[in-house]
């Protein structure tokens, strides 16, 4: 009798691969989250000199800051459990490492400063930009001092640029503010030797100097 259960020819011919990728980013995040929430696996715990405490991991901390990773691969800090971040605002911090386990972050004028900081030391650079960003959106008359001297001091690059150029632009009307007085003499220097510098005469120059 014939057997009729023939094994069928294969379809493809040749090497061949498929290959499967899940995407679950979402969902690892919120598991990292409720891990976070519950302190649950834990290996580390931050403090701030102004009596502010978090929990964490260190592999996930390490994996979104160049400056955790640098803290803990060094040789003292790797086998402790507590680790003290000076001239770092609590609130922030907590609003940081909240941003590493969901990759959300509300910034305000409340808080623009603080995050500002505590980006520049936790090497923390899309939250650096964006505390820029939202800081060159409030540029007016007004605040371009101050928002100088945080540009200056956190090493801003294009937000110092773009308000060095407003200042110039705007100069008659800048200088008669008394922040005006906080800037350095080499700040000033600065502005008025720029091209950009619009004024009606160098009278007002001279006596923006003085």
């Amino acid at each position: 009798m014939q057997n009729t259960n023939q094994v069928p020819e294969p379809l493809i011919y040749g090497p061949a691969k498929y290959e499967y990728k899940k995407s679950c980013h979402a969902e690892i995040f919120q598991i990292l989250q409720s891990f976070l929430k519950d302190e649950v696996f834990c290996d580390i715990k931050l403090e701030t000199d102004d009596g502010g405490s978090i929990f964490g991991h260190k592999v996930v901390l390490a994996s979104a800051s160049p400056y955790f990773h640098g803290v803990f691969t060094n040789f003292k800090e790797n086998n402790q459990d507590i680790f003290v971040i000076k001239n770092l605002d609590s609130t922030a911090l907590q609003l940081l490492v909240e941003f590493i386990y969901s990759g959300q972050v509300t910034v305000t004028d409340k808080n623009v400063q603080d995050l500002l900081s505590a980006s520049n030391i936790l090497q923390l650079q899309d939250v650096k930009e964006v505390c820029c960003d939202f800081l060159q959106a409030q540029l007016c008359l007004t605040n371009c001092i101050g928002i100088f001297a945080l540009a200056d001091l956190h090493n801003c690059t294009k937000l110092l640029s773009s308000t060095e150029l407003y200042i110039q632009q705007h100069f008659s009307e800048v200088v008669e503010g008394d922040k005006f007085l906080s800037l350095s003499s080499e700040q000033i220097t600065k502005l008025i030797a720029s091209e950009e510098l619009k004024v009606p005469s160098e009278e007002k120059v001279f006596e923006s100097v003085i």
